[in-house]
């Protein structure tokens, strides 16, 4: 992966609106010095839209 994809996608992971879907600096660092993979932003993808689904149906029940 090139450096300025890196940035980029640890750069919109860290400003994510939900604050539990974003990494620790720790995780931030890691992945910036290549010494871990970016591969947890899709996971991330997932819980958004897991997120999304239960509000939905918590609106649908009231």
């Amino acid at each position: 992966m090139k450096r300025l994809e890196r940035l980029v996608i640890v750069t919109i992971w860290c400003i994510q609106e939900d604050p539990s879907l974003r990494p620790s600096m720790k995780r931030v660092t890691q992945v910036l010095e290549g010494m871990k993979g970016v591969y947890l932003i899709s996971t991330l993808a997932e819980k958004r839209v897991n997120v999304f689904r239960a509000i939905n149906n918590e609106r649908k029940e009231t």
